[in-house]
């Protein structure tokens, strides 16, 4: 019998609630991609991810993730810390395989259409090679209710619009032409 291949996820939160809608995610992934994949999941907060002490360990993590949810409570920008933090592994993802997933809550009729979180995260994700997806909303509001759905990517520009989804970047490579996205 045959090994099945691993698909390695990261997910690095801010609070209980955006761990529970990231683990949501997660656990929808694992649904969908276990029957071919071998799916493993590590998780950091915030501050353990930034900590001296375990910023390398979460690194090493981040480098060898197919896919990096970063889940947080507000669309305001992400802190300085996890934003260096990121940009301490980015440059190692350069033309890898990988997705950076946004999940940030920013309630409909927010000022901006873009929650700046996203809009950052959306800019490393474009600098690093990495395809991007982002999900906006009120997790409580949602009851944590997604779908994944096939995507076909057809190299369509990036824009997040409030309750719904995003992407950019490069086709899906080395796994077709069709990539999980979240939606509705």
């Amino acid at each position: 019998m045959s090994r099945k291949p691993t698909f390695n996820v990261v997910v690095v939160y801010d609070d209980f609630y955006s761990a529970l809608r990231a683990q949501e995610l997660a656990g929808r992934m694992a649904a969908e991609l276990e029957p071919v994949f071998v799916l493993r999941t590590e998780v950091w907060n915030f501050e353990l991810a930034t900590h001296a002490d375990l910023c390398d360990r979460a690194a090493k993590d981040a480098i060898e993730a197919d896919m990096v949810i970063i889940s947080a409570s507000t669309g305001e920008d992400l802190p300085s810390g996890v934003k260096g933090w990121m940009q301490s592994w980015l440059p190692q993802k350069r033309g890898g395989l990988a997705a950076l997933v946004a999940l940030v809550n920013w309630p409909a009729g927010r000022g901006a259409d873009t929650p700046p979180a996203a809009a950052s995260l959306r800019q490393m994700a474009k600098a690093s090679g990495m395809d991007f997806f982002c999900r906006t909303g009120r997790p409580r509001e949602d009851s944590f209710s997604y779908a994944f759905g096939s995507v076909h990517r057809q190299g369509v520009g990036s824009r997040v619009v409030p309750g719904g989804i995003a992407y950019s970047g490069p086709a899906w490579r080395g796994h077709g032409q069709r990539w999980l996205g979240v939606a509705e």
